[in-house]
């Protein structure tokens, strides 16, 4: 993909072009985010990640100690800021979606003469 993409072949799409930079260490988390996003309480709506889930993916994969601390710590964090995009996301498909349905203005009804 990278030969393409230098000779001009393939051209990356925005999505991967404006991805932020992972500092090194700290794909562990971020794949286990992506791993857990299934593990989501469902209702009404997304809910956070449950602490549990998070537990037991560590116990399944060997991570203990600061690891484990750091693992809840990053979780936390991307899941908050996940919840908030996807309200906000929510937000704007309701305010659009009221402003397509608008009802016209009411017009004054017509009289007829007897």
């Amino acid at each position: 993909m990278d030969a393409c993409i230098k000779q001009g072949v393939y051209e990356l799409p925005d999505s991967l072009r404006d991805a932020p930079k992972l500092w090194e260490g700290l794909a562990l988390y971020y794949q286990a985010f992506f791993d857990l996003h299934s593990c989501r309480q469902r209702g009404e709506g997304i809910g956070p990640i449950d602490w549990l889930a998070i537990d037991r993916y560590c116990e399944r994969n060997g991570i203990e100690g600061e690891q484990y601390e750091d693992m809840h710590f990053f979780i936390a964090r991307m899941d908050h800021a996940y919840l908030e995009d996807v309200a906000k996301q929510q937000e704007k498909k309701l305010t659009d979606a009221s402003k397509k349905h608008t009802p016209p203005k009411s017009r004054s009804p017509v009289r007829r003469r007897r």
